[in-house]
Formats: structure tokens, C-alpha cells, sequence
């Protein structure tokens, strides 16, 4: 059951950025600078700031919004 829990790839070293709001980050570009978020590690989780780049990499590139997932057609019925 334990290999289920979706936390247990901290405990791998990995780590979960959030957004102020609670929301998943996968992307360094959902960030731009000076917005906080939060990242969670095994132990526990740190407040973070956004900085400026100074490399102009894709932290400071323009925002792009989260992908929706597409509706999953409901399945019939086996029986």
C-alpha cells in the first residue's frame, strides 16, 4: 500500500513545488519573479520566493497556463 502513496517519491529525493494557491508546479516558467510557493520535501516544506534570472533562461519566460486534461468518455457497461 505504501508504494501507492503518491508522497512516496520524496522519500527518493524528489521534492513537490506548489503554488500559493496550493496548485501543482511542474514548470519553472509558471513562475514569474516574486511570486511565493512552497516546495515539500520528506521532512518537511520551505517557503520559497521567485527570483529574476539573470541568465534569461525559462523561469523568465512569459507564463503558460496549466494544461486542462480532456474529459474521459464515461466506459460502457460490461454487462
Amino acid at each position: 500500500l505504501a508504494a501507492l502513496d503518491p508522497l512516496a517519491v520524496l522519500d527518493r529525493g524528489y521534492a513537490l513545488v506548489r503554488s500559493e494557491a496550493g496548485g501543482v508546479l511542474s514548470r519553472a516558467s509558471a513562475l514569474a519573479p516574486g511570486d511565493r510557493f512552497s516546495v515539500a520535501f520528506r521532512d518537511g516544506a520551505v517557503p520559497a520566493l521567485a527570483l529574476p534570472s539573470p541568465s534569461g533562461s525559462a523561469a523568465s519566460a512569459p507564463r503558460t497556463p496549466p494544461r486542462r486534461r480532456a474529459p474521459v468518455p464515461e466506459q460502457p457497461s460490461l454487462f
